[in-house]
This record gives structure tokens, C-alpha cells and sequence, in this order.
């Protein structure tokens, strides 16, 4: 059960509120749209993970602490991979 306190998460929790849904809002290009859909989903396995933890943390629970770590290191596995869709896309072309 070692991570945050529930004060940090609180604050973590607020600062993702409804970041998800105003990016879903958005209008991406078409050539975007995959990795913009992959950004949204992985803002809501942070959200969930952020959640989620709270709920160990005030239970106690490991079982649920487990959990947690899974949906926050699917975050993290998505967030790589748009970070590394983004930089693909913004490579320039290169002459072969």
C-alpha cells in the first residue's frame, strides 16, 4: 500500500477532472484521430487508477491496491505510445 497519501491524491483527482471529456470534445484530423483516442484513453485509466488507489488507500485493501498499480501502469503504457505516435508524426519525411 506504499504510494500517496489520500491528500495528494485528492489533489491528482481534481487536476484530472474532466480532462478526458473535454479532449473526446475535441475535432482532431482524421490522420489524428487514433492517437487522439488513445491520449483519452489513457487520461481515463489515469483517472481510474487515481480512483482506484483512493479506495485502497482508505480501505486497506491490497487486493484493490493491485489494481490501482495495473490501471496506472496502463496509463503510463499509453501515454508512452502517444508520445511516440506524436513524434512519428512529427518526423519529417525522409528520402529513401
Amino acid at each position: 500500500l506504499t504510494g500517496p497519501p489520500p491528500t495528494t491524491l485528492v489533489s491528482i483527482r481534481s487536476r484530472l477532472a474532466g480532462g478526458a471529456d473535454r479532449l473526446q470534445r475535441m475535432t482532431v484530423p482524421d490522420f489524428l484521430r487514433p492517437t487522439h483516442e488513445l491520449l483519452v484513453s489513457a487520461w481515463r485509466f489515469a483517472e481510474t487508477a487515481v480512483d482506484i488507489r483512493y479506495d485502497a488507500v482508505s480501505s486497506g485493501n491490497v487486493a484493490v491496491a493491485l489494481q490501482a498499480s495495473s490501471s496506472a501502469a496502463g496509463a503510463l503504457l499509453m501515454v508512452d505510445k502517444v508520445q511516440h505516435e506524436i513524434r512519428a508524426l512529427l518526423e519529417p519525411p525522409r528520402l529513401e
